[in-house]
């Protein structure tokens, strides 16, 4: 006979509740064979009573944890001595209908020494907004004094299957609603987020207290996402891959299908670091954009080549690969009193560099910041050049010089002043040897004058008064003869 002692139910005997007493009576009839109504009839009365586990006093007492609406180990499993004599060991206790039992704000807590742990189902937090609510929870409280590690969950995967794939854990969900999300490092908004990572503290209550506010945390939380491979450090246990965006797993453009997706988003602050030990960085990607749109910047990767843009992804630079190249630039900053180094270097002993603007377009070298130009470099409008003038510098000893160069066989170079400006050859001294402007030819610093006519006899000293006066206008002499 099935009994019910005052002892295992607190306050609560037979005679309180008549479906108890007719399921005992029924149990005694039928042998412990209950009817699932017989078995659901029985929870329904369990479930008025008082609340938390009852004890373990005899091995019929174990079945009153169903009032919990979760069971642990060899209280789901009937053994045959519960009722009588029934269905063999191992047998599921539960009805197909009490196992798939909700019941709002349920709570199963468990305690150790130094933790404690909660894990609940269908649970409104109290003190929040009605409108939040979660399906399946866990919580765990560590108070451990040594090197202790609480999880609030724990999951294990074992995948033996050769041609098939696991997952630790796996989260599936949609947006059923007609509002499209918009999340940003600001604000996730509205609709469907698949994992959410967030520090507690200051809103709420305790799991399983009602009357306890969560404390907020004395000390910032560590990695929200933390990698780690196994503990023994072996190469197999090692991810291949630390975080993968499958195609076709983000939301592109405007229909989905096409365009960008956003796949990371990082308020400002923001930084992106490699670290070559715990107290040492190795490279740091951070932005500190704070103009907005018109003054953001990015870099962009196509084929064989990488751009970095301004406003509207417009390039700013763009370096472009070439298949099997092997010589390439460098660009190297410099101390105080230095100039910053661009640099063309490669595998070859001898590398070139070559400086090209697109069609007639001129190349401008400047200084003081721009302010000033101080040469100027331009080819033909109408046709690509076909000679050029070399400079070539010279070792100890000699002069550099600039030479004519090119497809022709012939080829000179011509000096030209703007308006009517002279062109001066100049000494070491800064003396003027030799000017030539629109007026003509000058020289030892002589204002240049107009070719001169030589006049008079010959037969006399007419014509030789005129060489030297036309002489020395040209600079050439100084005449200081006597009539």
């Amino acid at each position: 006979m099935m009994t019910i002692n005052e002892a295992d139910t607190g306050t609560l005997a037979v005679s309180d509740d008549p479906r108890i007493e007719a399921v005992t009576e029924k149990a005694d009839v039928d042998g412990g064979n209950l009817s699932d109504g017989d078995k659901a009839a029985f929870i329904g009365a369990l479930q008025v009573s008082k609340g938390g586990f009852w004890t373990d006093e005899g091995p019929g007492a174990v079945v009153w944890r169903v009032q919990d609406r979760f069971l642990f180990g060899d209280a789901v499993q009937y053994t045959g001595g519960r009722f009588g004599a029934g269905a063999g060991l191992g047998t599921d206790w539960l009805t197909t209908r009490g196992a798939n039992y909700f019941a709002k704000n349920a709570q199963v807590m468990g305690l150790t020494t130094n933790r404690i742990g909660a894990l609940y189902g269908s649970w409104t937090p109290p003190g929040v907004a009605a409108n939040i609510n979660m399906g399946f929870g866990a919580v765990t409280l560590n108070e451990g004094a040594g090197a202790s590690f609480g999880r609030a969950g724990y999951f294990e995967a074992l995948h033996y299957a050769e041609g098939g794939a696991s997952a630790g854990i796996e989260v599936q969900g949609g947006n059923f609603t007609t509002v499209r999300p918009t999340p940003s490092a600001y604000g996730v908004g509205k609709g469907y987020h698949g994992l959410y990572l967030a520090v507690q503290g200051g809103v709420g209550y305790v799991v399983g207290n009602a009357n306890t506010p969560i404390p907020v945390p004395t000390q910032p939380s560590g990695t929200a996402i933390d990698v780690a491979g196994g503990e023994e450090g072996l190469a197999v246990q090692r991810w291949v891959t630390g975080l993968t965006f499958r195609n076709g797993g983000l939301y592109r453009g405007v229909d989905g299908l096409t365009g960008t997706a956003k796949a990371v988003s990082m308020a400002i602050g923001h930084e992106l670091v490699w670290e070559v030990n715990a107290t040492q960085r190795g490279a740091t990607i951070r932005s500190d954009v704070t103009g907005g749109t018109a003054a953001a910047t990015g870099l962009i990767f196509t084929d064989s080549v990488s751009t970095f843009v301004g406003s509207a992804e417009v390039p700013v630079f763009r370096a472009r690969h070439t298949p099997n190249g092997v010589n390439y630039m460098v660009v190297q900053n410099a101390t105080t009193g230095s100039g910053p180094l661009l640099s063309f270097i490669g595998s070859d002993a001898d590398v070139h560099g070559v400086v090209q603007t697109k069609g007639a377009g001129i190349l401008s070298f400047r200084t003081q910041g721009g302010a000033s130009e101080g040469l100027r470099v331009a080819g033909p409008t109408t046709a690509a050049a076909t000679n050029y003038i070399s400079a070539t510098a010279v070792v100890s000893g000699g002069n550099p010089y600039l030479i004519a160069a090119g497809t022709d066989a012939n080829a000179g170079i011509d000096i030209r002043a703007k308006g009517g400006g002279a062109n001066r050859l100049i000494s070491g001294d800064g003396t003027s040897k030799v000017a030539v402007n629109n007026t003509g030819l000058g020289f030892f610093a002589t204002a240049p004058a107009a070719k001169p006519v030589v006049t008079g006899s010959r037969g006399g000293n007419a014509a030789l008064a005129s060489l030297l006066a036309g002489l020395a206008a040209l600079g050439l002499i100084t005449d200081s003869t006597t009539a």
